[in-house]
């Protein structure tokens, strides 16, 4: 009796300490924590994810590790591109790339010159490029203003998304047109060349909502001659919505890139620089027919053209030569040696290899003393990706 007496006491000592901890919560500050507030709960609700399993589910009830970047945290970090963000998502890795003037992201080690498992979403849009296997993060047609949230799912758990979310999916969702209504102006300015102009109109015509915004940013992040980049676009979204037809979703991008990039070709003669221009259309519509049943169809393509031409000049044509790229192939040193005028004869270690050298000096010897070309090459690259879902 005296055993079942104590095990009330303490049972109800510890209802009454967990009371006590509810009606302390007002004082906690776990607002930081809600997303979005939704009728059917409180202000103290579990952040909703859509990502993860493209249903609207609580973050804890998710299959995934989820990374939830909101608006509110964006403007307190004070972040100038998209690239600052993923600094604070664990496993992601984020550094400079010299080479290319451009950013390099991967998760967890992952290979930061192709990224082929990395998928990067803007309003379910892909921004891989399968054509060079990579993400333009600093060309990304979205504004920092317009970001409502970015939900990284971290890890193989979304595979849905196709071959390229092995490792992480990278989701940002823009505000809808409904809660951008009005007018603002943004410029902005900094050392390093720091020069950013937002520009947005959003209203209503109709059973319809609307935002249109202008993005131009440019910056000379890297303290070199040929470093400079810069990126404008034009961003339209249109929502409508009505009981019979469902909701309809469209947007357009038209946006224009350019970027300096060093030069690497010995024999190069213009500034190396690498333009593009991109038009992107989407469009999705939902319909609900009960609680339970819903029909989404969502299409968009993409259609980016890069454009970059190199000239070239006084280029020796021995170089253009076949059999010095087949002796550049069995041995790289006896063909610099040989293109360089020098003796490749001791660098030599097969018969091909010196039928080659024979063959080539016979030809051009001496080599500091051959014949030159102009010419220029068009590195140029188009691309269009389609895609729907049903």
């Amino acid at each position: 009796m005296y055993t079942f007496l104590r095990h009330v006491i303490l049972l109800g000592g510890g209802i009454a300490c967990a009371a006590s901890s509810m009606a302390n919560l007002d004082s906690l500050d776990v607002l930081a924590f809600n997303e979005i507030n939704l009728p059917d709960f409180n202000e103290y609700s579990v952040p909703v994810v859509l990502t993860a399993t493209r249903l609207q589910q609580h973050q804890a009830d998710v299959p995934a590790s989820v990374t939830i970047l909101d608006e509110d945290f964006i403007r307190k970090v004070s972040a100038q591109n998209f690239v600052e963000l993923l600094r604070y998502v664990p496993g992601m890795m984020i550094g400079p790339d010299s080479n290319y003037n451009a950013d390099s992201v991967h998760y967890h080690g992952g290979p930061a010159a192709l990224p082929k498992n990395l998928q990067v979403l803007v309003n379910g849009r892909s921004m891989y490029r399968s054509g060079l296997a990579t993400v333009s993060w600093y060309e990304l047609p979205v504004a920092m203003e317009d970001i409502k949230r970015i939900e990284v799912v971290r890890g193989p758990n979304a595979a849905s998304y196709g071959a390229n979310a092995y490792q992480a999916i990278i989701n940002i969702l823009t505000k809808h047109p409904a809660d951008t209504y009005g007018s603002s102006v943004s410029l902005q300015g900094g050392n390093n060349g720091e020069e950013n102009v937002y520009l947005k109109n959003g209203g209503s015509i109709g059973n319809s909502d609307y935002r249109v915004s202008f993005t131009q940013k440019k910056t000379d992040n890297f303290a070199k001659e040929m470093d400079s980049k810069e990126s404008r676009f034009i961003d339209a979204e249109h929502f409508y919505q009505s009981a019979a037809f469902g909701e309809l979703e469209t947007s357009l991008v038209l946006a224009e890139s350019n970027r300096e990039l060093e030069s690497d070709i010995d024999y190069q003669a213009n500034q190396n620089q690498l333009s593009e221009e991109r038009i992107e259309f989407g469009s999705r519509w939902t319909k609900d027919f009960s609680n339970k049943h819903q029909l989404k169809i969502s299409g968009y393509v993409i259609q980016s053209n890069q454009r970059q031409r190199i000239d070239l000049k006084d280029v020796p044509v021995a170089i253009l030569d076949d059999e010095l790229r087949e002796l550049y192939l069995l041995n790289p040193q006896a063909a610099d040696a040989l293109a360089a005028g020098q003796d490749p004869t001791p660098l030599l270690t097969s018969l091909e290899e010196q039928s080659l050298a024979l063959s080539l000096f016979t030809r051009y010897a001496p080599f500091n003393n051959i014949d030159t070309i102009n010419g220029y090459v068009d590195a140029n690259l188009d691309e269009t990706r389609y895609d729907i879902e049903i």
